[in-house]
């Protein structure tokens, strides 16, 4: 875990109790319903019987980095989620569009929380056993295509990231002509015109920072509605994430779950963000450790326990 002194942790526990005021400033526009949904929230969970949080890594817990193995929990994270890991009747799940061992050894939670991979791809459980959905043959042989395209790729100066299920070409420090370039390389794997799935199973997504070759089947939202179909009902559910692949989590919790967006730092436009299902806006890092501190700081009712 990284180190973290006591004033410092009682600072970021202190910021929580400014989360709703700063949020107040958030404009109809958005399509976000605010302050009242977090003071909603924030009210039922000490009644709670049992509480999940599912979070995402890059973008929500820890800023965006050119080398992803530089890319460290904001300071104070790790920390703050260790409190809710070991609180009880409390269910921590880490989704990442990162490889799931990967992610959670850049976390460095011990123990270990349940960590979903690869957007849903994988698995890995707090017992460290790594599962992984099956990959179609199809879009193996998409993806070793796209491989074949990595030299061109790199002379226009992408980062590639492979995984299981998907490649990840990465252009965050790119001038728009060299973007142009690599989005030309990209060019036979742009959606078909009439709407339909491409016959080799897979489909190519922007995200921030970059654009993703993936295989059709599980992401963000397939976690989140299997973690609804093992909860009870009157589990209290948040999750948090920051980008288009998070969308498809928002839109799964179905009012099941407090839907949280948190925004880069410094975010002060927000009538210019691209539309989201979440209910809720959170800018890192100091709204969202407010967020988490105020989780960590609410015990379960002890009529519950």
């Amino acid at each position: 875990m990284h180190g973290m002194s006591t004033i410092h942790l009682r600072q970021q526990v202190a910021r929580h109790a400014a989360t709703s005021s700063m949020l107040r400033r958030l404009r109809p526009q958005t399509g976000l319903s605010g302050p009242q949904a977090l003071t909603d929230f924030f009210d039922r969970l000490p009644h709670a019987r049992r509480r999940v949080l599912m979070i995402d890594y890059d973008g929500t817990l820890a800023p965006f980095s050119t080398d992803r193995f530089l890319a460290q929990p904001y300071a104070g994270a790790s920390e703050l989620l260790m409190r809710i890991h070991t609180q009880p009747a409390t269910r921590l799940v880490i989704v990442s569009g990162r490889p799931a061992r990967e992610a959670a050894d850049l976390l460095g939670l011990a123990p270990r929380p349940e960590t979903w991979g690869v957007h849903g791809w994988e698995r890995l459980t707090p017992a460290g056993q790594l599962v992984r959905a099956i990959l179609p043959a199809q879009a193996k042989l998409a993806l070793h295509r796209l491989l074949a395209l990595r030299p061109q790729l790199e002379e226009a100066g992408a980062l590639i990231e492979e995984k299981y299920a998907s490649i990840a070409v990465h252009t965050r420090a790119l001038a728009d002509e060299s973007v142009k370039r690599v989005r030309h390389v990209l060019a036979e794997f742009e959606p078909r015109a009439d709407g339909q799935p491409r016959p080799d199973a897979v489909y190519l997504q922007a995200f921030d920072g970059g654009y993703e070759l993936r295989a059709l089947g599980p992401n963000k939202g397939t976690v989140v509605r299997g973690v609804l179909r093992e909860e009870t009902r009157d589990t209290l559910i948040a999750y948090l994430g920051d980008d288009v692949t998070d969308e498809d989590a928002f839109h799964a919790l179905g009012g099941r779950g407090l839907a949280v967006r948190v925004l880069p730092p410094g975010t002060t436009d927000l009538t210019a963000l691209r539309p989201s299902a979440a209910q809720v806006a959170l800018r890192a890092p100091d709204e969202l450790l407010g967020f988490l501190a105020r989780w960590g700081d609410t015990p379960i009712g002890a009529a519950q326990l």
